[in-house]
């Protein structure tokens, strides 16, 4: 029984002085255990914005993509067709118009 109440009061003087340093020391704690979250923030942050890109994934979709041919019967169709249409423009511009901007 007495060996207990010594380690007791042991223990709560070691606590009464780990409070106290604790006390004396809380800002520069409170800022070491902010850094150590911004850090580990930051390396994660890291890990999203560069990814290590995974070449055998790369390689099967790169073989699996269907890449589509243009039909070229099609193309000299439209081509043709391009050329029958005249377009014109007809625009408001009057030559003998004053600049307001240029005064």
């Amino acid at each position: 029984m007495n060996d207990t109440n010594k380690i007791v009061q042991n223990l709560g003087t070691i606590g009464a002085k780990i409070i106290g340093y604790v006390g004396r020391y809380r800002t520069v704690i409170v800022i070491f255990i902010a850094c150590i979250a911004i850090l580990a923030s930051v390396l994660q942050a890291q890990s999203y914005l560069n990814p290590v890109r995974n070449e055998d994934k790369y390689v099967e979709v790169q073989s699996s993509a269907n890449s589509k041919k243009i039909d070229q019967a099609i193309v000299e169709k439209l081509s043709k067709t391009q050329g029958d249409y005249s377009s014109t423009a007809d625009s408001n511009f009057v030559p003998d118009r004053s600049n307001p901007f240029a005064e």
